[in-house]
Protein backbone atom coordinates (compact mmCIF):
# COMPACT_ATOMS: atom_id res chain seq x y z
CA UNK A 1 0.00 0.00 0.00
CA UNK A 2 2.87 2.26 0.63
CA UNK A 3 4.62 1.67 -2.73
CA UNK A 4 1.14 2.42 -4.17
CA UNK A 5 1.29 5.64 -2.08
CA UNK A 6 4.94 6.56 -2.88
CA UNK A 7 4.07 5.70 -6.40
CA UNK A 8 1.57 8.28 -6.97
CA UNK A 9 2.98 11.37 -5.00
CA UNK A 10 5.84 10.68 -7.75
CA UNK A 11 3.90 10.81 -10.50
CA UNK A 12 1.71 13.77 -8.87
CA UNK A 13 5.07 15.64 -9.15
CA UNK A 14 6.51 14.68 -12.48
CA UNK A 15 3.11 16.04 -13.74
CA UNK A 16 3.51 19.26 -11.79
CA UNK A 17 7.06 19.91 -12.66
CA UNK A 18 5.47 19.54 -16.54
CA UNK A 19 7.46 16.34 -16.76
CA UNK A 20 4.53 14.92 -17.87
CA UNK A 21 3.39 17.68 -20.44
CA UNK A 22 6.71 16.82 -22.56
CA UNK A 23 6.25 13.40 -22.85
CA UNK A 24 2.33 13.51 -23.99
CA UNK A 25 3.59 16.86 -26.39
CA UNK A 26 1.52 15.62 -29.71
CA UNK A 27 3.72 15.87 -33.16
CA UNK A 28 3.12 17.56 -36.27
CA UNK A 29 2.80 14.77 -39.08
CA UNK A 30 3.25 16.24 -42.55
CA UNK A 31 4.06 15.92 -45.92
CA UNK A 32 7.45 17.12 -46.73
CA UNK A 33 9.19 17.16 -50.52
CA UNK A 34 12.90 16.17 -50.70
CA UNK A 35 15.48 16.91 -53.61
CA UNK A 36 18.44 14.94 -53.29
CA UNK A 37 22.07 15.46 -54.55
CA UNK A 38 22.00 12.53 -56.19
CA UNK A 39 20.08 9.83 -57.40
CA UNK A 40 18.40 7.42 -54.83
CA UNK A 41 19.76 4.58 -53.69
CA UNK A 42 18.36 1.70 -51.93
CA UNK A 43 21.01 2.83 -48.98
CA UNK A 44 19.08 6.58 -48.96
CA UNK A 45 16.04 4.97 -48.37
CA UNK A 46 17.25 3.28 -45.29
CA UNK A 47 18.25 6.53 -44.47
CA UNK A 48 15.28 8.77 -45.38
CA UNK A 49 12.74 6.12 -43.93
CA UNK A 50 14.25 6.81 -40.20
CA UNK A 51 12.76 10.21 -40.46
CA UNK A 52 9.06 8.78 -41.58
CA UNK A 53 8.03 6.77 -44.63
CA UNK A 54 8.62 7.93 -48.04
CA UNK A 55 5.25 8.24 -49.81
CA UNK A 56 6.33 8.72 -53.65
CA UNK A 57 9.84 8.82 -55.12
CA UNK A 58 10.46 11.00 -58.50
CA UNK A 59 13.36 9.48 -59.81
CA UNK A 60 13.68 12.32 -62.98
CA UNK A 61 14.23 15.05 -60.36
CA UNK A 62 15.83 12.88 -57.46
CA UNK A 63 13.37 13.44 -55.23
CA UNK A 64 11.06 11.92 -52.45
CA UNK A 65 8.23 12.91 -50.30
CA UNK A 66 7.92 11.63 -47.30
CA UNK A 67 5.77 11.70 -44.46
CA UNK A 68 6.96 13.19 -41.23
CA UNK A 69 7.46 14.71 -37.73
CA UNK A 70 7.71 18.87 -39.04
CA UNK A 71 10.08 19.06 -35.55
CA UNK A 72 12.58 16.90 -37.67
CA UNK A 73 13.09 19.17 -40.61
CA UNK A 74 16.00 20.48 -39.95
CA UNK A 75 18.29 16.92 -39.18
CA UNK A 76 16.65 16.16 -42.73
CA UNK A 77 18.03 18.79 -44.13
CA UNK A 78 21.69 18.51 -43.15
CA UNK A 79 21.90 15.05 -44.51
CA UNK A 80 24.79 15.76 -46.52
CA UNK A 81 22.68 13.79 -49.55
CA UNK A 82 19.64 16.23 -49.55
CA UNK A 83 19.66 19.43 -51.52
CA UNK A 84 16.01 20.96 -50.37
CA UNK A 85 13.07 19.67 -48.05
CA UNK A 86 10.19 21.79 -47.69
CA UNK A 87 6.58 21.00 -45.82
CA UNK A 88 3.39 20.75 -48.00
CA UNK A 89 2.02 24.62 -48.54
CA UNK A 90 -1.53 25.04 -47.47
CA UNK A 91 -3.82 26.28 -50.27
CA UNK A 92 -7.04 28.40 -50.09
CA UNK A 93 -8.98 28.87 -52.88
CA UNK A 94 -10.30 31.90 -53.65
CA UNK A 95 -13.82 33.43 -55.54
CA UNK A 96 -12.40 34.35 -59.78
CA UNK A 97 -11.26 37.78 -60.12
CA UNK A 98 -13.52 39.01 -63.40
CA UNK A 99 -12.29 41.25 -65.49
CA UNK A 100 -14.70 44.50 -65.12
CA UNK A 101 -16.98 45.48 -67.84
CA UNK A 102 -15.51 48.65 -68.63
CA UNK A 103 -12.22 47.49 -69.42
CA UNK A 104 -12.88 47.34 -72.90
CA UNK A 105 -9.29 48.46 -73.77
CA UNK A 106 -5.84 47.07 -73.46
CA UNK A 107 -4.32 49.14 -76.11
CA UNK A 108 -2.40 51.07 -73.02
CA UNK A 109 -1.44 47.87 -71.35
CA UNK A 110 2.20 47.23 -71.29
CA UNK A 111 3.73 45.68 -74.45
CA UNK A 112 5.65 42.44 -74.38
CA UNK A 113 8.22 40.72 -76.27
CA UNK A 114 6.26 39.06 -79.05
CA UNK A 115 4.34 42.08 -80.02
CA UNK A 116 7.48 44.02 -80.20
CA UNK A 117 9.00 41.21 -82.49
CA UNK A 118 6.53 41.48 -84.71
CA UNK A 119 6.78 45.58 -84.92
CA UNK A 120 3.49 46.20 -83.05
CA UNK A 121 4.76 47.51 -80.26
CA UNK A 122 8.11 48.73 -78.31
CA UNK A 123 9.20 47.05 -75.59
CA UNK A 124 9.81 48.70 -72.26
CA UNK A 125 7.08 51.35 -73.18
CA UNK A 126 3.51 51.52 -73.58
CA UNK A 127 3.86 53.35 -77.98
CA UNK A 128 2.40 50.87 -80.35
CA UNK A 129 4.05 51.02 -83.49
CA UNK A 130 1.26 50.78 -86.15
CA UNK A 131 -2.17 52.26 -86.44
CA UNK A 132 -4.44 49.43 -86.77
CA UNK A 133 -6.15 48.75 -83.47
CA UNK A 134 -8.92 46.22 -84.62
CA UNK A 135 -11.93 48.96 -84.44
CA UNK A 136 -14.65 47.90 -86.34
CA UNK A 137 -14.04 44.25 -86.88
CA UNK A 138 -14.91 41.02 -85.67
CA UNK A 139 -12.09 38.37 -84.87
CA UNK A 140 -12.29 34.97 -84.91
CA UNK A 141 -10.20 32.12 -83.60
CA UNK A 142 -10.09 27.87 -84.04
CA UNK A 143 -8.08 27.03 -81.74
CA UNK A 144 -8.50 24.89 -78.41
CA UNK A 145 -10.76 27.24 -76.63
CA UNK A 146 -10.24 29.02 -73.42
CA UNK A 147 -9.46 27.82 -69.97
CA UNK A 148 -11.83 27.72 -67.34
CA UNK A 149 -10.67 31.35 -65.78
CA UNK A 150 -10.99 33.35 -68.71
CA UNK A 151 -13.07 35.97 -67.55
CA UNK A 152 -10.26 36.67 -64.83
CA UNK A 153 -8.25 37.50 -67.95
CA UNK A 154 -10.95 38.99 -70.50
CA UNK A 155 -13.68 41.30 -70.22
CA UNK A 156 -16.62 38.84 -70.62
CA UNK A 157 -18.82 41.64 -72.94
CA UNK A 158 -15.66 41.23 -75.48
CA UNK A 159 -16.34 37.41 -76.04
CA UNK A 160 -19.05 36.28 -78.18
CA UNK A 161 -20.22 33.35 -76.47
CA UNK A 162 -22.97 32.68 -78.21
CA UNK A 163 -21.17 31.73 -81.27
CA UNK A 164 -18.75 29.56 -79.08
CA UNK A 165 -18.82 26.00 -79.51
CA UNK A 166 -16.19 22.83 -79.43
CA UNK A 167 -16.31 20.28 -82.23
CA UNK A 168 -15.41 16.34 -81.28
CA UNK A 169 -14.93 13.34 -82.68
CA UNK A 170 -13.72 13.48 -86.47
CA UNK A 171 -11.89 10.77 -88.15
CA UNK A 172 -11.81 11.64 -91.39
CA UNK A 173 -14.98 11.39 -93.83
CA UNK A 174 -15.94 8.19 -91.24
CA UNK A 175 -16.33 9.86 -88.13
CA UNK A 176 -19.18 11.08 -86.29
CA UNK A 177 -18.27 14.97 -85.12
CA UNK A 178 -20.06 16.10 -82.07
CA UNK A 179 -21.13 19.52 -80.55
CA UNK A 180 -20.31 18.93 -76.40
CA UNK A 181 -21.70 22.13 -75.26
CA UNK A 182 -19.85 24.85 -72.91
CA UNK A 183 -16.38 22.48 -73.58
CA UNK A 184 -14.86 25.12 -75.50
CA UNK A 185 -14.33 27.18 -72.16
CA UNK A 186 -12.95 24.14 -70.29
CA UNK A 187 -10.07 23.47 -72.41
CA UNK A 188 -7.04 22.09 -71.02
CA UNK A 189 -4.09 22.92 -73.57
CA UNK A 190 -4.32 26.96 -72.80
CA UNK A 191 -3.06 27.36 -76.41
CA UNK A 192 -6.19 28.76 -77.53
CA UNK A 193 -6.17 30.89 -74.09
CA UNK A 194 -2.65 32.18 -75.77
CA UNK A 195 -3.60 33.01 -78.95
CA UNK A 196 -6.59 35.12 -77.84
CA UNK A 197 -4.68 36.96 -75.29
CA UNK A 198 -1.93 38.23 -78.19
CA UNK A 199 -4.54 38.59 -80.38
CA UNK A 200 -6.61 41.21 -77.75
CA UNK A 201 -4.05 41.67 -74.93
CA UNK A 202 -5.54 40.09 -71.59
CA UNK A 203 -5.64 41.64 -67.62
CA UNK A 204 -4.58 39.99 -65.40
CA UNK A 205 -4.55 40.50 -61.24
CA UNK A 206 -1.20 41.08 -59.60
CA UNK A 207 -0.76 41.71 -55.57
CA UNK A 208 -0.36 45.56 -56.61
CA UNK A 209 -3.48 45.72 -58.55
CA UNK A 210 -4.78 45.23 -61.73
CA UNK A 211 -1.88 45.25 -64.76
CA UNK A 212 -3.23 45.67 -68.15
CA UNK A 213 -0.96 43.75 -71.50
CA UNK A 214 -1.17 44.97 -75.14
CA UNK A 215 -2.38 42.96 -77.78
CA UNK A 216 -2.47 42.88 -81.36
CA UNK A 217 -6.06 44.19 -82.04
CA UNK A 218 -7.12 45.27 -78.44
CA UNK A 219 -10.39 47.28 -80.15
CA UNK A 220 -12.58 45.02 -82.01
CA UNK A 221 -16.26 44.90 -82.35
CA UNK A 222 -16.96 42.31 -80.56
CA UNK A 223 -13.73 39.62 -80.15
CA UNK A 224 -13.59 35.91 -80.34
CA UNK A 225 -16.03 33.52 -82.08
CA UNK A 226 -14.56 30.52 -81.11
CA UNK A 227 -14.29 27.16 -82.27
CA UNK A 228 -12.56 24.33 -80.51
CA UNK A 229 -11.20 21.95 -82.81
CA UNK A 230 -10.71 18.62 -81.18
Amino acid sequence: MKKFLYTVIILSMLLSLGVGGAIAAPTKNVGINVLLTEPLTDALRVELAKFGPITSEIADLNAVTLRMDLSQLEALKALPFVSAANPDAERKGIPIYQVPAETTDFSDGLNTWNLDAINVTDFGTTDRQVEFDGAGVYVAVLDTGLVDTWRSYFPAERIAVEYAKAFGGGGGENGAISEPTNKWEHDQNSHGTHVTSTILGYQYFSVAGPVKINGVAPMPVQFLTTANWK
